[in-house]
């Protein structure tokens, strides 16, 4: 996987682990301040989008959710470069894979949602070597 493929699955799994492990009965965001401190550090790379996706207004709306993940991905990707990404075969592939393992997850969790790299790393982990 290219890094410009990981960092779009990454940011797509991060906006799922926010949802799946975040998202409260009122469809709020109930992120600890440690959980984000540690998802921050430990990707800082996401950081700005993690601070993008827990300022919007409604977080439960996917489609704001998706604006905030191209908005960030087109500046530090570059349009070329994302477009690449969205269109390739194997990260459409990909996608799918992550979005199949947390809807397994949602029916039988296979590790504590509380830290992302633990969620990340059990989506690596569960999936296809190729997107390891």
């Amino acid at each position: 996987m290219t890094p410009d493929c990981h960092f779009m699955l990454s940011a797509l799994a991060l906006e799922q682990w926010l949802r799946f492990a975040w998202l409260d009965d009122q469809e709020r965001l109930a992120l600890p301040d440690d959980a984000r401190t540690a998802t921050a550090s430990s990707f800082p790379e996401l950081a700005p989008l993690l601070n993008r996706l827990l300022a919007l207004e409604d977080p439960a709306d996917g489609d704001a959710a998706r604006v905030a993940i191209l908005a960030e991905a087109e500046a530090r990707l570059g349009h070329t470069a994302l477009v690449a990404v969205l269109d390739a075969p194997e990260f459409q592939a990909d996608v799918r894979r992550l979005f199949g393992w947390v809807q397994d997850a949602a029916e039988t969790p296979t590790c504590d949602p509380a830290r992302f790299a633990d969620w990340w790393a059990a989506f690596l982990q569960a999936s296809v070597p190729e997107v390891r």
